[in-house]
C-alpha cells in the first residue's frame, strides 16, 4: 500500500555541461552529461490510515538495510518504517525520560549506532538500528556575561567518526544588522571546549530580515530570501572534510559558480568551477512575492500590527533582488560520495546536477519541484513531498540507470 507506481521523472538523452578546474585563465571544457530518469518507489502518508499519517518533518537517517527514520518535532518522536513504507515503531514522546525529546532535532549514524539530538540540554541520545536506548551524554556550555554580544558555541551535529561540531549562536537580526557576518563551524569535545575552529562561511544574501529600517535590533520576521545566492556548504560524509558551494546570481545571461572542498587542517581538496546560463529575474515576479509577504503579516501581530504600505515597504527594503537567479538552490551530499545539486525549477520540475565526490559532473536527472532531498546514496534519494492539501510524504526516488528494469 506504501510502493508508488512507479513514476518516471525525467526523460533519458545527453546535455552539454561546462566546467573547469580553478587554475587562473582556464578556459571551461565541454562535455557530455547523460540525463537519466527518476522512478517513485515508496511514498508514505495518508490522510485516513492511522498507521500511515505523518506530520512535518525535514530530517531523517536511513539504515543500510533500508529501514527509515523520520524526525518529527510536533510529537517529539522518531519513527521507524520498514524499506517499504510499512511503519514499525515509535520512539520517544514529549518528556524528559531516557528515550523522549523535548526538542528533537536531527539523526545520524556512528558505525551501527543511531545518534538522535535534542536541542534542549544539547543532548546525543544513542540508539541501536531497531530503536533500543543504548545511552545518552550532553556537551555543555556555559552562557557568556553578555548573552547577546559574547555567546559560547554549541554543538549541533556528530560526525561519522563520533566527533562533535557546532558553532557560536547566530541570532537573526545581527546577521540582518550586519554585526554578525560569518558562521564559524568548530570541532568540539564532548565537554564542551572548542577543540578548532573550521574555515569561517559568509552568510551572504540567504536570509531575509523584515525589520523596522531604522531599528533592526527590535527583532522582526526573518525567513529565507526568495533569490538566495549566499554560500551553502555541509560536511562531507565519511570525510574530515567540508564542501562550499558559492553560487552568486550573476549580473547577465552567462555566469559559473564554485564548488570547494576544504580539508579539517584548512587545505583545500580541490576547487572547480562551472558555467551555467541564468535567466533573468522578470520584475513581476519578485513583485508578486513582495505583494504576498506584506499581505501576510500586515495587520498581524508582527511588530505590534502594520499597515499595509509599510509591511511593504519593510519587506522590500530587506529583499536580495539580483538581476537574473542564481544558479543553484540545494546541495545534498550522498553518503556514498555524490553531490546533488539542485538547479532552478522550471514549473513542476526541478532539475538536479550529480557530481562525483571530485566534482566531476556524472548525470542529470529531474524531481518533482514540491519535493525536499533529505538524503542521497547512490542512486537513491529521500525526502519530503506534500500533496495540494499540505498533507506530509515520506518519499524515495531511485534513479534508473542504463540497463535497469
Amino acid at each position: 500500500m506504501n510502493r508508488a507506481p512507479g513514476r518516471l521523472w525525467g526523460a533519458a538523452g545527453l546535455v552539454l555541461f561546462s566546467t573547469a578546474c580553478a587554475a587562473p585563465g582556464e578556459s571551461p571544457g565541454e562535455r557530455e552529461v547523460q540525463t537519466l530518469p527518476a522512478v517513485e518507489e515508496v511514498r508514505v502518508g495518508s490522510v485516513d490510515d492511522e498507521s500511515q499519517i505523518m506530520t512535518w518533518f525535514r530530517q531523517m537517517a536511513v539504515a543500510p538495510d533500508g529501514r527509515m527514520y523520520t524526525i518529527h518535532p510536533t510529537e517529539q518522536v522518531m519513527v521507524m518504517w520498514a524499506p517499504d513504507g510499512t511503519r514499525l515503531k515509535t520512539i520517544g514522546g514529549r518528556g524528559d525520560g531516557p528515550s523522549e525529546f523535548q526538542n528533537i532535532f536531527r539523526a545520524g549514524w556512528v558505525a551501527d549506532t543511531l545518534w538522535v539530538m535534542d536541542l534542549n540540554g544539547h543532548r546525543f541520545k544513542q540508539f541501536n538500528a531497531d530503536g533500543d536506548l543504548l545511552g545518552t551524554f550532553a556537551v555543555p556550555f556555559v552562557m557568556g556575561e553578555d548573552p547577546m554580544v559574547r555567546q559560547p558555541p554549541r554543538v549541533d551535529d556528530m560526525l561519522f567518526d563520533g566527533t562533535v561540531v557546532g558553532s557560536p549562536p547566530a541570532f537573526s537580526n545581527q546577521i540582518a544588522s550586519g554585526l554578525l557576518t560569518h558562521h564559524v563551524p568548530m570541532i568540539m569535545n564532548r565537554e564542551g571546549d572548542v577543540v578548532d575552529s573550521l574555515v569561517p562561511i559568509p552568510f551572504g544574501n540567504n536570509m531575509w530580515a523584515i525589520s523596522d529600517p531604522e531599528a533592526p535590533m527590535r527583532g522582526g520576521m526573518y525567513m529565507p530570501q526568495p533569490y538566495a545566492d549566499g554560500p551553502i556548504w555541509a560536511y562531507v560524509p565519511g570525510e574530515r572534510a567540508m564542501l562550499i558551494l558559492d553560487r552568486e546570481a550573476p549580473a547577465e545571461e552567462r555566469g559559473s559558480y564554485r564548488l570547494t572542498k576544504v580539508d579539517f587542517n584548512r587545505d583545500t581538496l580541490f576547487s572547480r568551477t562551472y558555467a551555467f546560463t541564468a535567466s533573468p529575474i522578470p520584475a513581476t515576479e519578485a513583485d508578486s512575492i513582495l505583494d504576498a509577504t506584506a499581505e501576510r503579516i500586515s495587520g498581524t501581530r508582527f511588530m505590534g500590527g502594520l499597515p499595509l504600505g509599510t509591511a511593504r515597504a519593510w519587506a522590500a527594503t530587506g529583499m536580495y533582488r539580483p538581476s537574473h537567479y542564481p544558479p543553484v538552490t540545494h546541495m545534498v551530499l550522498s553518503q556514498s560520495g555524490e553531490i546533488w545539486l539542485r538547479e532552478r525549477p522550471e514549473g513542476d520540475d526541478a532539475p538536479w546536477l550529480v557530481l562525483d565526490r571530485e566534482g566531476e559532473p556524472r548525470w542529470r536527472t529531474t524531481l518533482p519541484a514540491g519535493v525536499t532531498v533529505l538524503l542521497a546514496d547512490g542512486d537513491q534519494v529521500w525526502g519530503t513531498d506534500r500533496d495540494e492539501l499540505d498533507v506530509p510524504y515520506l518519499v524515495r526516488y531511485r534513479v534508473r540507470r542504463d540497463g535497469d528494469g
